[in-house]
């Protein structure tokens, strides 16, 4: 390499850039080392004039190298992997403290790359029942917190399987149900239905119907692991309200003739519409022949 213009006194020499580089061979003794071992090259110097003398200092020596860890320390790939397994759910990244020393002092700049396999942790349903004591038409739902750590959010499905009660999802057929939930808090472990798939579109849940319901992850990416279904079908029924725990009815102390005063416990039903009374003269064990009811809201 000629450098004879540029070797003047305070002038700088480059003799390796991005367009001209120098590739080191790796050290014979690195296969059995887990220390990154330095190559040690040589450089010589000579002038055109017999007999001159050559000085030089090198001011900057940058170089980039690529080697598989794994290789000289088998422990660097089970601690990253550990790292990956160990982290919270919903995490974005894992943390590795890995020590690395130059021989003399000086400044590293490392960049890791580690390529690794997504292992699916799957959560499950645990439980797929009516709601008591309500109008219908919903359904409760259940499931275990997921323990995967690339987890971002729930995905719950509920479909119509009356005429396929053992009928199973696969990934691939998640993407034709429209209706489902997406619960994006890793502790809530349960949700309400009341709406549901049927015949690739989204349905109110019916009373004579029955259903099933499936849970995947759903990841970063908007990708889904694989679902988990509920084994059991559940239909949601319309409950036959109870009657109120006591009735008092007392005439009005100076009141108009006629008149009575009624009170009564309070309604426990979940999605109480009105509550409907009849004035009778006798005990009756059935109100659906009887007349001219009063409704309160």
């Amino acid at each position: 390499m000629e450098i004879t213009e540029t070797t003047h006194p305070g002038m700088q020499t480059v003799l390796v850039d991005e367009d001209s580089k120098i590739h080191i061979p790796l050290d014979e003794g690195q296969q059995n080392s887990s220390d990154l071992l330095v190559y040690h090259g040589v450089i010589t110097f000579s002038a055109p004039q017999g007999g001159a003398w050559v000085w030089a200092k090198s001011s900057s020596l940058n170089y980039t190298g690529s080697w598989d860890l794994a290789q000289y320390d088998s422990q660097i790939q089970e601690s990253i992997q550990s790292a990956i397994f160990n982290t919270l759910p919903g995490s974005s990244s894992s943390t590795v403290h890995l020590q690395l020393q130059s021989p003399q002092d000086g400044r590293i700049k490392i960049r890791l790359t580690y390529d690794w396999e997504r292992l699916e942790a799957p959560t499950e349903i645990t439980s797929l029942y009516d709601r008591p004591n309500d109008g219908g038409g919903v359904l409760h739902a259940s499931w275990l917190p997921a323990q995967d750590s690339a987890w971002s959010a729930y995905r719950v499905y509920v479909w119509d399987s009356t005429f396929e009660p053992d009928w199973t999802p696969t990934k691939e057929d998640l993407a034709s149900m429209p209706s489902y939930q997406r619960v994006t808090y890793w502790s809530q472990t349960t949700a309400l239905f009341s709406l549901g798939n049927t015949n690739g579109s989204e349905a109110p849940l019916s009373h004579d119907r029955q259903y099933r319901a499936a849970i995947a992850i759903e990841y970063a990416d908007g990708s889904l692991g694989e679902p988990s279904s509920w084994p059991g079908n559940a239909t949601p029924t319309d409950e036959v309200p109870a009657p109120p725990d006591w009735l008092a009815v007392s005439p009005i102390s100076g009141g108009n003739p006629g008149t009575l005063n009624a009170e009564w416990s309070a309604c426990q039903e979940l999605d109480p519409d009105l509550t409907r009374i009849w004035a009778v003269q006798q005990d009756i064990t059935s109100a659906l022949a009887l007349t001219n009811p009063m409704d309160y809201a």
